[in-house]
Order: structure tokens, then sequence, then C-alpha cells
């Protein structure tokens, strides 16, 4: 029989599993009567460091000279967990400082109304995905992912086209065949998962115009046929709060138990000012069910503090191992479906709200920002949240950047990077050049203004909007154009430099677009 070897890290370990389950009946005592305490923090912290986050080393190799003492910063630019909310074609095109605010806060969108059936199929002469298409090139220019929202909604008739609902049963199975392969195929690719059917334990509308009580598990059969990369999901209410927790995890299990393909359980947020209720407790009952949970469409209202409610809540869904993301639906204060909704972090001016400076707090403590230098043998070891980083590494002279992934997983995660050789001209001002410094430099035709104090060689790199490393050219002095022919079109980052400054750097340039 092998014997255990007693490590630092599995005394820490230890501390921390025998720190939380001292702390759990106080956590969970916290949870159920809406406190906000440092007993509940504290359990929250232990599982978040231990679910959330991972080890990761990086290992650097430098044909210039040696790997040790290189100088590593890290930037966590998204997080594994999804924070988002919705949006709406017309907030986006008419609202000013709209788009600028919801892109501070978040990272996943979800659309209100516009990939709806109605929305997209007014009439039956064929779907219109103007605007949905709108949304999800703003959200690709700005490294959004789409959660798609959604195929059909089961609970009341008004969420149907009108033409729909005098179709005889044979007609009416037709159309919503024509929406499956629509939609799937339209968005294939485009969106990481699509709320299949909306609230199907709360309405009976597909059973009832199709005359088949089977209609449901038939639409996510077609629709996994159709596109089988995208998380296909059932979302409903009073889940978390009130009593269809069970007939909700009875009906998913009915439908797993049938080979149905729910690869995602979404559950609405709409809390109202229920939050003194045991929400944690109807959250395990989901989770019992072994799938990922979204927390869809959040809001509340509340008498209490605002902020300290929405921190409760945030930290009672990321510290759950199952739950993967939170979707805010308010979150302007611009636009509420009730008027006593107070769960917006931005006020109608788009001024900040004390909720969103609890969030912000909360994002900037749930990433990781780390620097420092490369050991003797080129390795520099950090611990940080599941997500997305850029990673830049320097000999003072040289560097380089790219895009590093730490997913969830167990034991530490290695990467290898390489500085690139020095190339002629670069950090080393040489002679004076006659010509005057550029300060408008066109990449692929489209023009980028800067101010260029240096007369000498510049470099243009180029990122996609993940922050993915593309490559570099070298700009002469007197130079006004730059050719990357072999890029597809699209949006992209870019970061200008000389030997000594980053000159100018930006997001979602379009390239040919």
């Amino acid at each position: 029989m092998q014997k255990s070897r007693i490590t630092p890290e599995s005394l820490k370990s230890c501390a921390k599993l025998a720190l939380l389950l001292m702390l759990l009946p106080t956590w969970a005592n916290s949870q159920a009567n809406g406190k906000l305490d440092s007993n509940f923090i504290k359990a929250s912290n232990v599982k978040i460091e231990t679910i959330r986050k991972r080890d990761g080393k990086l290992i650097v190799t430098n044909p210039n000279g040696s790997a040790g003492n290189l100088k590593v910063s890290i930037k966590q630019i998204r997080n594994h967990f999804g924070f988002g909310a919705s949006i709406g074609y017309d907030q986006l095109t008419t609202v000013p400082g709209y788009a600028e605010s919801f892109l501070k806060y978040y990272e996943w969108a979800v659309f209100e109304n516009d990939m709806k059936w109605p929305s997209t199929d007014p009439t039956p002469n064929g779907p219109n995905y103007t605007k949905a298409d709108s949304l999800i090139r703003f959200c690709k220019k700005n490294d959004i992912k789409v959660r798609g929202h959604n195929l059909f909604w089961n609970q009341k008739e008004e969420w149907y086209p009108p033409w729909t609902l005098s179709l005889d049963s044979t007609a009416f199975k037709a159309a919503v065949d024509k929406r499956i392969n629509d939609a799937m195929n339209h968005f294939k690719g485009r969106v990481e998962h699509w709320d299949i059917v909306n609230e199907p334990i709360h309405g009976t509308v597909l059973q009832d115009h199709s005359g088949d009580p089977n209609i449901i598990n038939s639409i996510f059969t077609r629709s996994r046929v159709i596109d089988s990369s995208v998380k296909l999901g059932v979302n409903d209410f009073n889940i978390l709060v009130w009593n269809s927790a069970d007939d909700y995890v009875n009906r998913i299990k009915s439908m797993l138990a049938a080979k149905v393909p729910v690869d995602i359980v979404g559950c609405e947020g709409h809390l109202g000012n229920n939050l003194n209720q045991d929400y944690a407790a109807n959250l395990e009952k989901v989770a019992t069910l072994g799938l990922p949970i979204w927390v869809t469409e959040m809001d509340f209202s509340t008498t209490g503090d605002t902020a300290d409610e929405f921190e409760r809540l945030m930290r009672t869904f990321f510290s759950h191992p199952k739950v993967d993301g939170v979707m805010m639906w308010v979150w302007w204060g611009g636009n509420k479906w009730r008027d006593d909704l107070n769960s917006n972090v931005v006020n109608t001016d788009f001024s900040q709200t004390a909720l969103g400076d609890r969030f912000l707090k909360l994002r900037k403590e749930w990433s990781t920002l780390d620097s420092g230098r490369t050991d003797a043998s080129g390795s520099f070891t950090f611990r940080g949240f599941h997500g997305k980083y850029v990673v830049t590494i320097s000999d003072g002279s040289i560097i380089q950047t790219d895009t590093l992934y730490l997913e969830p997983g167990t034991g530490s995660k290695e990467w290898r990077m390489s500085l690139p050789k020095p190339v002629v001209g670069i950090g080393n001002p040489g002679p004076a050049v006659a010509a005057a410094p550029a300060k408008t430099l066109l990449i692929e035709g489209m023009p980028v203004t800067f101010s260029r104090e240096e007369n000498m060689p510049l470099t243009v790199s180029l990122f996609e909007t993940n922050g993915k490393y593309l490559g570099t050219r070298i700009v002469q002095p007197g130079q006004t154009k730059v050719a990357w022919p072999s890029l597809p079109r699209g949006y992209y980052r870019y970061r200008i430099r000389s030997a000594h400054r980053v000159l100018k750097e930006g997001m979602g340039f379009n390239l040919r677009d």
C-alpha cells in the first residue's frame, strides 16, 4: 500500500477544510436570516478560495540570454464565472452612456427581447434578425459572451407571435419546427447558451397548441441535432424563492431520464422583496441535479441595506460549486419592469449606486493582478481566479504579451512562453531621421491617431478581442501605413509602442468590417 506524504500544501488544505466546517453552521444561519456578517464572509471566502482559484506556473524561455530574473506581470481580463446582465437594442442604439456603462460592469449579455420569437417573427413571412445581429456584433467587438434567450416561452400565449395562435395543431408544429431551424442555424456558433424553453413548469402553451405532450422534449432533441456545441438550458421562476423548486427539479429529472439533452439549469432571480427566504436551501435542491446552474434575470426590491443584500446574494452564488454565473435583469435605473425594484448598479443618469460600488468592490476582490520576476530556472508561479489573463514578460528591452486561460481543474496549470528575438532598430534610437514623424497611422486602411515623440522605429502589435497575441509589425519613421493582409475581417485589439513606452492601445478596432 502506498503511504500518503504530508506536505505543506496538504496541511493548508486540511486547515481550510477545518475552518470551513467550523464556520458552516454560522454561515447557513446568517444566510437564512438575511445577515451579512463577518462569519458569513469568512466562510464564503474559504469556499471561494477552494472552488474559484487554482495555482498556475509560467515557464519562460529566452533566446536572447538567461530566462531568470525576467519581469512578469499578469492581469485578469475575464472571469471564468459569468458576470452578466440584460441588454436591449433600443437602449443600446439610442441612450448615450448605456453601452459604456454595461461594459464597465459585465462580461456576459442576454438580450431582453430581441431574440424572442415574437420579436424576430412578427409575421409568418420569415425571421428578421437585424436587431439581434446588431447586439451580437456589439458583444463580439467587446469580447462579451452571449446567452441566447429564448427559443420558446411556454408560460402565456402573449409570448408567441399572434399569427401562430390561430394555427391548427399541424400548422403550429410546423411553425415551431421552422423557428427551431431558423434560429438555431442562424445563431449557431454565436451564442454560448440557449434557453430552449423558458418557464416550462408555469405554462402549457406549446403542449396545448401542438396537441403533443412531449413537444418540449422534441424541441430540445431537435435543437441539439442542429447545434451540438451550444449549451441547451431550461429557465424558470419562483425556484430560489417561493415553492417551485421541487416541481422544477422533478421536471428536469424526467427530461434527463428520457435522454433529453439538458445542459444548464436556469433559475430566474426575480426575487422581489423575498430576500429573507432561505434561497440557499432551494439552490441546494436544484444542485442535486448535478448540472451547472445559472442564476438568470436577477433583480429585487428590498427595504434593507441594498448593497449588503446584494453582496450576500453574490457570495452565496459565487461560493457554490454548481453555480456558473449570475445574470442581472434590472441593472440600469432607466429600465425597470417594476417601479419598486432597486437592484440597479447605476441610476437613470448612469451615476453609480451604492450597490454598484459594492459590485465593483467584489469584482476587484474576485480577480487577480500579480507581478514579479522569474526564478533562476525561468519559472513564475501564482495563484489566481479562474479566467483569462494578459501576461507580459520583459528583459528590459524586449517585451512579449499573450493571453493565458486558467480553467477550473486540479493541480497546477502550466504554460510555456518565450521572448522573441530582438528586432534591429527597436531599442536603439540610432541616427536622427529627417522625415517628420507620422501621428496618424493607417492599419489596413483604418486610421489611428496618436502622439509620436520619438523619431525612431515603432512596433504595432495586434491581438484578438479576447487578448490572444497575433503578431507585431515594425513602423519606420515617416511610415504612415502598415499592412496585415492575412487577418480576416472583424475586431481586434492593438498596441503601438516605442522602445520606451506604450504610445496608444485600443480595443474593438474594426478591421475591414
